[in-house]
């Protein structure tokens, strides 16, 4: 017994303990759950609330993985050249930043421990997208990506221009190979 009273002693001022500690007498407490048998949500509206908090949080971070895994790289891949492909990463980057802000909002109605356990979580994710969207919106990766690109199409009209000319002159080889017969 003695044990069980050092460990609730030590406890009882931790940050989970009083959290939710409102009510410092029992008979208060068996008075409060007494009166709210019946009464379903009403009885309990910041645990409910908190309930909502929370579960708005995980659809949130649930939404954000999907898109993540599948949606926003199908976007980036669909589109032709460098330049629209940047254009599209931006774009991309901007909506997970909005996405991710809005996760942490709603991480701040929750309560402090879970908020800080969270958050803990999130701010690496935030951060990463904020450093990969000041790096997209360089000006020196633009003016790199207008120049591949620039380059990528001089080379394939260079590529062209070449089988066009290699083709005639296997054309003139076959026809006067043909000749021949």
């Amino acid at each position: 017994m003695s044990f069980l009273h050092g460990v609730l002693e030590t406890v009882k001022d931790d940050d989970n303990v009083t959290t939710y500690d409102n009510n410092h007498d029992i008979n208060n407490v068996i008075r409060i759950l007494h009166d709210s048998v019946g009464k379903g949500r009403e009885a309990f509206p910041d645990a409910v609330s908190q309930g909502k908090a929370t579960g708005n949080v995980s659809t949130e971070l649930g939404w954000l993985k999907e898109h993540l895994s599948g949606k926003y790289t199908e976007q980036i891949h669909n589109t032709q050249g460098l330049q629209e492909q940047l254009k599209e990463w931006k774009t991309t980057l901007t909506h997970i930043e909005k996405h991710v802000e809005h996760i942490k909002s709603n991480v701040n109605k929750l309560d402090k421990p879970l908020h800080s356990s969270i958050t803990r979580k999130i701010e690496p994710l935030s951060a990463a997208v904020k450093f990969l969207l000041n790096s997209a919106k360089s000006v020196g990766l633009e003016h790199q990506v207008l120049k591949v690109d620039t380059e990528l199409l001089t080379q394939r009209a260079n590529m062209e221009n070449a089988i066009r000319m290699e083709s005639v002159k296997v054309e003139d080889t076959l026809k006067a190979n043909r000749k021949d017969w």
